[in-house]
Parts: structure tokens; C-alpha cells; sequence
């Protein structure tokens, strides 16, 4: 909770600052303690000469330069995130497609062996089509014989 009263005091400061110097640009962001210091100074008419102003020059160009640091620092982890994130989402990618690989190979094997299987069905089927006609023929042939001994 503290760290929401610190970034709503931040960001008055930070207004208060782009109202005073309207020019900044809307990238400029800096920290609470920072801010202060650069609204203290302007609001002191740090244009006093000699060595105040060099010394203020020096800690506004400090100021600034740790403001710069910090947006680097944090751009800098954001790309080290963005790149962990970039890694896993390639690694899912090649699981998921190892795995549709896997799937596709099964199922191609699993098709050419029920191909096979319907081939032997079918030539045994070709094959008792044609033993069923020879034992008709026979029947037929035993019938005819049963008949004429019958009539004789």
C-alpha cells in the first residue's frame, strides 16, 4: 500500500513539474526524491551565480542521469523478461509440434495397417465368395447324383 501513496505523491510531483516546465517530454520520468529536488530548485531561482549553480547544474545532471539509468535498468529487464517469455513460447511451439508430428505419425501408421487389414478382408472374403460357389456346385452336383439313383 505504501508503494501506491508513493507513486500518487510521484506522479503530483511529476505533474507539478510538467506544469512549471511544460517542454519536458512524455518520456521524461524520474523519482519522488529526484522530482523534489528539481522542483525545489526552480522554485528557489537556482540561478544564482557561482558556485550554487554549478553545484546545482551538477546535481540536476545527476538527477537526470540517475533518472536515465533507472528507465534503462528497468527497459533493460523488461527485454530480459520479454526475452525468457519469447524463449518458452518457441519451446511450446516445438512441443506442440513434435507432438502433432507424433499424432500424425500414429495415425498414418494406424490408416496403412487397417488399409492392410481391409486387403486381407477383402481377399478372404474373395476367397470364401469362391469356395461357397465350389461347395454350390457340389451340392448341386450330390443333388443331381441323390436324384438320379432315386429314379432308377
Amino acid at each position: 500500500m505504501s508503494n501506491h501513496w508513493e507513486d500518487e505523491r510521484t506522479g503530483n510531483l511529476l505533474y507539478e513539474l510538467r506544469r512549471i516546465v511544460p517542454h519536458l517530454s512524455p518520456e521524461f520520468d524520474c523519482r519522488e526524491r529526484d522530482a523534489t529536488l528539481i522542483l525545489s530548485a526552480i522554485r528557489s531561482g537556482s540561478a544564482a551565480e557561482g558556485t550554487d549553480s554549478w553545484e546545482h547544474r551538477l546535481s540536476s545532471l545527476e538527477a537526470e542521469k540517475r533518472m536515465i539509468q533507472s528507465r534503462l535498468d528497468r527497459r533493460s529487464h523488461e527485454c530480459e523478461e520479454l526475452k525468457g517469455t519469447v524463449a518458452e513460447l518457441k519451446q511450446k511451439l516445438r512441443t506442440t509440434q513434435e507432438n502433432s508430428n507424433a499424432s500424425v505419425n500414429v495415425l498414418s501408421k494406424r490408416r496403412e495397417e487397417l488399409r492392410k487389414q481391409l486387403l486381407l478382408e477383402e481377399s478372404r472374403s474373395q476367397k470364401l465368395k469362391i469356395r461357397n460357389g465350389q461347395l454350390e456346385m457340389e451340392l448341386e452336383r450330390v443333388k443331381e447324383m441323390l436324384r438320379s439313383r432315386l429314379s432308377k
